[in-house]
């Protein structure tokens, strides 16, 4: 029986290294995707130690001036990951993938939480199409004696 995703948001699931950070940014490899007021930016890893997935919530200071409001809208994204990752989390299990993401808020002005939803819902969808088209470019040997 496989082990059930819960709806928590770990430690080990945040992207705070310095190295993967610039690694995600600077790669050729990294994808793209926007769904306002949103972009993200995707990267496959090599790393099974790190979890299915890594991920970071930058907001613009220059967009935001106030921390209080950078501080909410990371959290409303937090939450809108958190509660919307366990099928992107399950996809990547089962083969074998893992990678980093960064989900960044792009709009110059606050908006609601339930936009904030249905893009992070978007932005999922758009990583999970990468990933089954990734698996299917790249199939992992399940032989153990080649």
């Amino acid at each position: 029986m496989e082990k059930p995703f819960r709806f928590t948001f770990r430690k080990e699931e945040r992207l705070c290294s310095k190295k993967l950070l610039d690694e995600l940014f600077l790669s050729k490899q990294s994808v793209q995707f926007f769904q306002f007021p949103l972009k993200a930016f995707w990267l496959f890893t090599d790393s099974k130690s790190i979890g299915p997935v890594q991920v970071v919530f930058p907001v613009s200071k220059r967009l935001f001036k106030r921390a209080h409001d950078r501080n909410r809208i990371r959290r409303m994204m937090r939450e809108s990951f958190r509660l919307q990752k366990n099928d992107l989390y399950r996809q990547l299990a089962q083969q074998n993938l893992s990678g980093l993401l960064s989900i960044s808020y792009i709009a110059k002005e606050k908006v609601e939480y339930q936009q904030i939803y249905h893009a992070t819902n978007k932005l999922l969808e758009s990583v999970k199409k990468i990933a089954s088209h990734h698996s299917n470019i790249h199939p992992i040997n399940t032989d153990s004696d080649l």
